[in-house]
């Protein structure tokens, strides 16, 4: 079960700014073109997949294992949440961190993994 609070999402995502790294810009240039039918989706909800809640990268030489992309959603979502979109596996994320207590309205948060190439050096 899932249900999304779209006008939260749309309110949040326009002011929300996401950490600025040399991993987060990496990500960011590529993610909507790389996961597209995950940014149609998430586009839907008003997520914006340029604008993670919290990314765990692993550098290596040529690319960045993306293991946790965390997503902030508004609504409601069941423990056991998974969907496929593309070649990616979505799953609420059950430990959410950093925190989402601070927020007063219902919210999750939406996890999944990649890897990408380096592009962004600096």
């Amino acid at each position: 079960m899932i249900k999304i609070d779209k006008e939260k999402n749309l309110l949040f995502y326009n002011t929300y700014v996401p950490y600025d790294c040399v991993n987060s810009r990496n990500f960011c240039s590529q993610i909507k073109s790389v996961c597209k039918e995950l940014a149609d989706v998430f586009e839907k909800h008003n997520i914006d997949i340029e604008k993670p809640w919290e990314l765990s990268p692993v550098k290596l030489k040529n690319t960045t294992e993306y293991i946790s992309c965390q997503y902030l959603v508004f609504g409601e979502c069941s423990d056991d949440f998974k969907m496929k979109a593309g070649n990616v596996i979505v799953r609420k994320e059950l430990g959410n961190y950093p925190s989402t207590k601070g927020f007063d309205q219902p919210n999750f948060v939406l996890d999944f993994a990649i890897t990408l190439p380096n592009v962004i050096k600096k």
